[in-house]
């Protein structure tokens, strides 16, 4: 359709506008993840391997083979740097115009969701999310990895509606390579596809038999991955990165915001001690599962504490306040999540700064929950159609709680958020039409 062209150039002209506003700085958080990107890539395109020139994360040691990130994403990069030269602004365009073809994805979805003009409206709705405009000409990989992410949504919606070898091997292929561009789409495509096919009316065997296929062609797909980290650790593994995850989010930012340590602060107690003893362990996974361990004793001895930071992982995944709100509210919040005798200090509040997009993006968060919940009860009567959209963002809301919650966690399910939000808009339209069609007024004109 000429309406869905129009909206992919605008989605791509307001992320090649960011980039280009931007120039080389590094225009939101995470710098680090987009340097480190960035070295694993230019190390990639000259030759060097998959490793970087300097220690990440505790578990990366500058030189050495590394597994902690999936590949799909620096491969891209890395082939982009080989076209380009290793320009970074030209890399971020290229990505910024790739990942404005999210737009299409969405109205293929919410086309078979719900109908064209919900494809519509839901692929308007991400090419102008404040979000999504922000994190497409990142050198991160969450750009491409929703991207994936909707994908297999729509596969899925293929497999269930037109079951055949054909969707399951294309849901298949798009969950590996989702799983190879963020782990967390591995775990995304199970449980959306199985969840959907239990409560999904018909012949549930067949389609049970048709995700085996999906499954075995999944594995295919990583399996490159898992023969060469065998063979370069002796084991099979999809990423080291997983003790990481489980220390900096449970017993480092507990020590942390308990006691209200700045970063430069907590690097130079608690965090130094911890990395001098990880990485006197040779082995990136064996640092990994010693990280890993520390992570799952703090959640044994400290369960009180670890609900409490899932409860802050999933608001930092889904933060539904304005940011002046929040800077009100977040010395009570912090004596609430850590106790009353907790020192708040006033500076802290500077941390919930963000760049203006992130913040307008925060702003939108609590409408888009409020208009998905009233899309929801809208389709109760037919609520298998929702289904994989709600499955979806009840596992990346678990996931947050679980293990990582952060703003880029929500990407790969916001779009979800979106479509269910653009069938809430509908019904409360649909709704005030139909009382202005019984109103006084309109029975007297008829």
């Amino acid at each position: 359709m000429r309406a869905v062209i129009w909206i992919v150039l605008v989605a791509a002209a307001l992320r090649v506008a960011v980039v280009a506003y931007g120039g080389e700085a590094w225009l939101i958080a995470f710098e680090d993840d987009q340097r480190l990107y960035d070295a694993l890539a230019e190390n990639l395109a000259s030759g060097l391997g998959y490793r970087v020139g300097m220690p990440a994360f505790m578990i990366v040691l500058p030189g050495e083979p590394t597994a902690f990130w999936t590949p799909a994403f620096p491969l891209l990069l890395a082939g982009l740097y080989s076209v380009v030269g290793h320009s970074v602004l030209a890399a971020r365009a290229v990505l910024g115009v790739l990942a404005s073809l999210l737009t299409v994805v969405l109205f293929a979805l919410g086309r078979r969701v719900a109908g064209p003009r919900v494809g519509l409206a839901a692929a308007v709705a991400v090419a102008l999310h404040p979000l999504y405009v922000a994190y497409g000409g990142t050198l991160l990989s969450e750009g491409i990895s929703v991207l994936l992410a909707a994908s297999v949504l729509l596969w899925v919606y293929r497999l269930l509606d037109e079951p055949s070898g054909r969707a399951a091997a294309a849901l298949g292929a798009l969950v590996g390579l989702g799983g190879l561009t963020r782990p967390d789409i591995l775990g995304l495509g199970a449980v959306v596809a199985v969840g959907s096919v239990a409560v999904w009316p018909g012949n549930r065997r067949s389609r049970l038999k048709l995700l085996w296929v999906s499954g075995l062609v999944a594995v295919a797909v990583v399996s490159p991955w898992l023969a060469r980290n065998y063979q370069v650790y002796g084991r099979l593994l999809l990423t080291t990165r997983t003790g990481y995850s489980l220390w900096y989010q449970n017993p480092y930012q507990h020590q942390r915001l308990q006691y209200q340590w700045s970063a430069e602060d907590a690097r130079s107690r608690y965090a130094a001690a911890v990395e001098e003893d990880i990485r006197r362990i040779p082995a990136e996974p064996d640092r990994d599962r010693a990280l890993r361990d520390l992570g799952l004793e703090f959640i044994r001895h400290h369960p009180a504490a670890y609900a409490r930071m899932a409860l802050k992982r999933v608001y930092a995944t889904f933060p539904f306040l304005p940011e002046s709100v929040r800077e009100r509210l977040w010395p009570a919040v912090q004596r609430f999540l850590f106790g009353r005798d907790a020192v708040v200090r006033v500076d802290l509040a500077t941390e919930l700064h963000r760049p203006r997009l992130l913040a307008l993006a925060d702003g939108l968060t609590l409408p888009l929950i409020v208009l998905a919940v009233v899309g929801v009860w809208a389709s109760r009567r037919d609520w298998r159609r929702v289904a994989p959209l709600v499955i979806a963002v009840a596992y990346y809301v678990a996931l947050a709680a679980v293990l990582v919650g952060n703003p880029r966690i929500r990407l790969n399910v916001e779009f979800a958020v979106v479509l269910l939000a653009v069938l809430g808009g509908r019904a409360v339209v649909n709704r005030g039409g139909a009382r202005a069609d019984r109103s006084p007024i309109a029975r007297s004109a008829e």
